[in-house]
C-alpha cells in the first residue's frame, strides 16, 4: 500500500466550506451544491485566507492515485522559510499523512487509501483527527503564513501555487481563533462554472489554475415550496417539503380571481409554470413558492347561422385551458352539421372533443353546413333497386348517408 504525504497548511481560517446536506447551509438562487469537486492536478482555488496558529481547519477529502509526490490537498507556506502546512494526497512520500510543518517534529504518520476521510487539524492545540480517531501531534503549532490558504495546492513557492494534487474535496470550514470565517461548499452555477461558494461570506469561489474541475453528482437538497394566490382570492394550498431531483406532483387549485381562470402554478424566480397534478421532477435546490398563475376569460357564443333552432347558451374559456365544444342544436334544410366555425378564424371545432382553448378575446362558434350531396341508384340485393340516397361529407372526413326515412347512416373515410 502506498502512502500519502498530509500536511495541513497553517492557514486555512476563513474557508467557509460547508456541505449543506451535512451543515444545513443555504445558497443563494441559482447554485447547485454537489458532493464533490474533483482536480486533474491543474486547477486550484484561493480561498483569499491566510492561516495563522489559531486556525483550525476541518475537512473531508478523498486523495486519488497518482498525484506527485507532496501534492497538497490544503496548504500554505510560512512566512518565506520552508516550512508549510498542509494535507498532502502524495503517493511513494514515506514521511507523513500529515505534516504540520515542513521541517518541524509536529506531524502525524500513517498509510493512505483512495477512500474518504473526514476530519480536522486543529494546529493551537496539535491535534489531528482522521475520521473517528484523534491523534496528538506532539506540541502546538505557532507559526502564521504570509500566503494564502489553497484548496488541491500549496501556495508559496515562487508561483501562485505549487504541489497541486489529484483528489477530490467535499468540504472545507475554517475556524479563525474560533470563529468560522469560510465555510466552503462545491457548487454549480447557473452558467454551468464550478467552483466553492462560502458560506460564511457569501463569495464564489473559482478555478485559479487551468482546465476544468471535474463535477461530483448532485446533493439532493430539502426545499420548502410553499403555494400564493397571488392577485387572487382564496386559501391557497398548503406548504410542503419536496427533495431536489425527486418526482414533485403540484396541488391543485384552491383560488379563484373574478373573471379570469386559472392557468397554472409559476415557480418564484423562474418562467416555469407547472400543472396541478402532473409529475414533474423537482430540479431547483432551493425553497421556491408557486403562485396561481391567471389569464382572462373569454365568452364564447353559439350562433346557428343560416340554419334555425336554438343554439347552445353562451359560456366562458380560459386560454390555454381545455375546452369541450356543445352538441349542436341547430338544423339547415338540404343541409348537415360539419362542426363549429370558430369566429375570426378557419378553424372547425367538433362538438363534444376537448382541445385547448388558444384564442384570446371573446369568440362566437357557428354551424359549418356540408351541402356536398350526391344521389346513388342501388343494384345491390336488400335495397330495393332505384332507390335514392343522399350523401353528405363533413369538413372532418365523416361521411352521412340520408337513408330517406329519418334515418342516417355514418362512418369516416
Amino acid at each position: 500500500m502506498k502512502k500519502f504525504l498530509v500536511a495541513l497548511a497553517v492557514v486555512l481560517t476563513g474557508v467557509s466550506m460547508s456541505n449543506t446536506a451535512a451543515f444545513g447551509g443555504t445558497l443563494p438562487s441559482g447554485y447547485t451544491q454537489l458532493e464533490y469537486l474533483q482536480s486533474s492536478g491543474t486547477q486550484y482555488i484561493d480561498t483569499g485566507f491566510s492561516p495563522n496558529a489559531n486556525t483550525k481547519v476541518e475537512y473531508k477529502i478523498y486523495p486519488l492515485s497518482g498525484s506527485a509526490t507532496n501534492a497538497g490537498i490544503i496548504g500554505a507556506r510560512v512566512g518565506s522559510s520552508n516550512t508549510s502546512r498542509f494535507i498532502p494526497a502524495a503517493y511513494g512520500n514515506p514521511n507523513s499523512i500529515l505534516r504540520s510543518a515542513y521541517g518541524d517534529s509536529v506531524m502525524y504518520s500513517s498509510y493512505w487509501s483512495s477512500k474518504i476521510y473526514t476530519g480536522s487539524f486543529d494546529p493551537k492545540n496539535g491535534t489531528l483527527t482522521v475520521d473517528t480517531t484523534t491523534y496528538n501531534t506532539g506540541s502546538a503549532f505557532s507559526k502564521t503564513a504570509n500566503n494564502n490558504l489553497l484548496l488541491f495546492a500549496l501556495s508559496g513557492y515562487g508561483s501562485p501555487a505549487s504541489y497541486l494534487s489529484k483528489a477530490r474535496i467535499y468540504y472545507v470550514k475554517i475556524y479563525d481563533n474560533g470563529t468560522l470565517v469560510r465555510d466552503l461548499v462545491p457548487v454549480r452555477n447557473s452558467s454551468n462554472v464550478l467552483g466553492f461558494y462560502d458560506l460564511a461570506q457569501g463569495t464564489f469561489y473559482t478555478n485559479s489554475g487551468s482546465g476544468t474541475f471535474t463535477a461530483g453528482p448532485n446533493v439532493a437538497v430539502n426545499c420548502n415550496v410553499s403555494y400564493s394566490c397571488g392577485d387572487g382570492s382564496g386559501t391557497p394550498p398548503s406548504a410542503t417539503t419536496v427533495t431536489s431531483g425527486t418526482s414533485f406532483t403540484p396541488a391543485n387549485n384552491t383560488c379563484s380571481k373574478s373573471g379570469y381562470g386559472f392557468v397554472g402554478w409559476i415557480v418564484s424566480g423562474t418562467n416555469n409554470v407547472v400543472n396541478p397534478g402532473t409529475s414533474v421532477t423537482w430540479n431547483y435546490s432551493e425553497d421556491k413558492t408557486l403562485t396561481a398563475s391567471w389569464a382572462a376569460n373569454t365568452t364564447v357564443t353559439y350562433s346557428c347561422g343560416d340554419g334555425s333552432g336554438t343554439p347552445p347558451s353562451a359560456t366562458t374559456a380560459t386560454p390555454g385551458i381545455s375546452f369541450t365544444p356543445a352538441a349542436n342544436t341547430c338544423t339547415k334544410s338540404g343541409s348537415i352539421f360539419g362542426g363549429w366555425a370558430v369566429s375570426g378564424t378557419n378553424d372547425v371545432v367538433a362538438p363534444g372533443t376537448s382541445f385547448t382553448w388558444n384564442y384570446s378575446g371573446d369568440k362566437t362558434l357557428t354551424p359549418q353546413w356540408q351541402t356536398e350531396k350526391f344521389s346513388i341508384t342501388t343494384t345491390t340485393n336488400g335495397i330495393a333497386a332505384n332507390d335514392t340516397f343522399q350523401f353528405y361529407i363533413s369538413a372532418q372526413g365523416t361521411f352521412y348517408v340520408d337513408c330517406g326515412d329519418g334515418g342516417v347512416l355514418s362512418g369516416t373515410g
